[in-house]
């Protein structure tokens, strides 16, 4: 997990660099709420939480034990890589709104 949370971190630096480059800071906003919005999409479609009830209880009962671990495990791997991203957001949106 906390590989993955690295991960995170790195594409945070990559668009912050990026950011300084271009010379626009609104861009570490967008593009670190676009990243952590699409990587909790992504764990989201992984451990099937957007299903209606019944296909996830059918799917939990067609699913082996190991399966459904490696799911899991794979859904949070992108819920930790989102995390810095969506705080890098939070605090990007923060500090616009008092700067002005």
């Amino acid at each position: 997990m906390l590989k993955s949370f690295g991960i995170g971190v790195l594409i945070v630096l990559i668009l912050f660099i990026l950011s300084l480059v271009m010379r626009d800071m609104n861009l570490l906003m967008q593009y670190t709420t676009m990243s952590g919005i699409i990587s909790m999409v992504i764990a989201a479609v992984i451990a099937g939480v957007l299903g209606s009830g019944d296909r996830i209880r059918a799917n939990y009962t067609h699913e082996e034990s190991d399966e459904r671990k490696e799911r899991v495990k794979l859904a949070l791997y992108f819920m930790m890589i989102s995390i810095p991203n969506l705080v890098t957001a939070v605090i990007m949106y923060l500090f616009q709104n008092f700067s002005r």
